[in-house]
């Protein structure tokens, strides 16, 4: 595929623009923080602008506009829900602001139902917080373990469930993991949680923008009860997020957030909740947000998932590729049956500062840290208790973690190359840059700070 061609990236906004660097000059953009948000498509800006022509409030009038937004707002609906394969009839979508209300609105849904004595919710190690601390704060957690490199084992699940006898009744699990790609079976999962008379919750926030989901699997067994996933993640960020999952869980459930379009009817002595979706979807609804959505996803389907999908794959394995070749860079992730990132790091530079270099020498924009996915990382890294006490007790010391490179398809081969080459300038002269950029800490603001204060956007 070495020397393909394709104008994906023109469909991205911004991916032409222009940046400062600490030299001064200004070069253009290459974003390799995709798996955090991605920027709009053009043909969603399009369609928002020729919307916001009959845009008005969802469920509240017989006026044209309201109609039409209304109708827009419930056909969104019925479209997301095809295009992770959940059967209409048995399932629901509620719309949220993003992956994380979804989430903490199922935690506290499935709070109402648990026994918090007995009932015991399973959740991965290799979670994003998103995933995790809700469930912590409505029930007994224990986490299944990773292995070495990562990965989550079935085995070590089916092993954990037959220990408790039945006591389990929810397992959450990542999609594909933000820290390394790496993808769970979820057909095979839900299969053997399922068999133990447990319900599966994906967190499919980094799963659907790159890999086809199907919620209804092969099998009545292979089944997903809940999925959440975000628009801001599939070239869409206007703030819409969304929970489908089994109508007769989420039926009976009161609502996390009330106020208007709640209820049904309410007086001062009684109250009467609206049927699902509509009980838990309080307030001004995101029509919006819903638009940009499902134009995303017919632009994203018109061009070729599976095309888009194949490019990503290509660009992050001749990124591993040639990370592999570099001294001093461990990798995590990257591998087979991921999506489109990987996780790094270099030895002797901390991941602050590696990125602070790519951003600042080569406007080259990564992520640094644990990725909001702590447990995941510590794991990764190897730390031990003594480790993780020391940070905890030090809050001046910062914390250890990874750079991490998430692809899109609108990524090519140049920007790969790019990256590449500071990263081995960076290696062959680390000292020189470990020198510059611990005396830049005192003036970061007078040196490239003021450079980003002269291109800002706003007023």
């Amino acid at each position: 595929m070495m020397g393909y061609q394709n104008d994906w990236k023109k469909l991205v906004v911004g991916t032409e623009h222009m940046v400062p660097t600490i030299g001064g000059k200004r070069v253009a953009v290459v974003n390799f923080d995709h798996a955090a948000t991605t920027s709009p498509l053009h043909g969603v800006m399009e369609r928002i602008f020729h919307f916001s022509e009959v845009y008005s409030s969802v469920h509240r009038g017989l006026g044209y506009k309201s109609m039409v937004s209304s109708d827009v707002y419930e056909s969104g609906r019925i479209r997301l829900m095809r295009f992770v394969g959940a059967d209409v009839k048995r399932y629901t979508l509620i719309y949220t602001k993003h992956t994380t209300e979804s989430l903490n609105l199922l935690a506290h849904i499935f709070g109402e139902r648990l026994d918090r004595e007995r009932d015991v919710i399973l959740v991965s190690e290799m979670e994003h917080l998103a995933n995790y601390l809700p469930w912590r704060m409505v029930g007994q957690v224990d986490i299944v373990p990773v292995d070495e490199k990562g990965r989550l084992s079935c085995d070590v699940l089916e092993t954990m469930l037959m220990r408790y006898g039945g006591r389990v009744k929810v397992v959450c699990v990542t999609g594909a993991s933000n820290v390394t790609g790496y993808t769970n079976p979820l057909g095979k999962i839900a299969r053997i949680v399922h068999r133990y008379g447990a319900m599966i919750v994906v967190d499919g926030a980094q799963m659907a923008p790159h890999t086809r989901v199907d919620m209804m699997g092969r099998t009545a067994e292979e089944t997903v009860d809940f999925f959440a996933f975000s628009a801001h993640k599939m070239y869409a960020p206007f703030g819409c997020g969304a929970l489908i999952g089994r109508k007769d869980v989420l039926a009976d459930a009161s609502p996390l957030l009330v106020g208007g379009g709640v209820a049904r009817f309410v007086t001062h002595t009684s109250l009467d909740w609206n049927e699902v979706p509509h009980k838990d979807e309080a307030g001004t609804p995101n029509v919006i947000g819903v638009t940009a959505w499902t134009e995303a996803i017919r632009i994203l389907e018109e061009v070729g998932r599976a095309e888009l999908a194949k490019w990503e794959a290509y660009l992050l394995d001749s990124l591993v590729r040639e990370l592999k070749g570099i001294d001093g860079i461990k990798l995590y992730g990257g591998e087979k049956d991921c999506v489109s990132l990987v996780s790094f790091a270099l030895d002797g530079i901390d991941h602050r500062t590696v990125s602070r270099i790519l951003s600042y020498e080569d406007g080259i924009a990564v992520r640094s840290g644990m990725f909001c996915a702590h447990p995941y990382v510590v794991r990764l890294l190897g730390l031990s208790e003594d480790d993780i006490d020391y940070y905890r007790n030090h809050h001046e010391v910062p914390l250890p973690g990874l750079v991490r490179v998430s692809i899109s398809f609108c990524n090519t081969e140049e920007d790969i190359e790019r990256l590449v080459r500071l990263l081995r300038h960076i290696v062959r002269h680390k000292r020189a840059y470990l020198e510059k950029y611990s005396t830049m800490a005192e003036h970061e603001e007078s040196a490239f700070g003021q450079l980003k204060l002269k291109q800002r956007i706003l007023p």
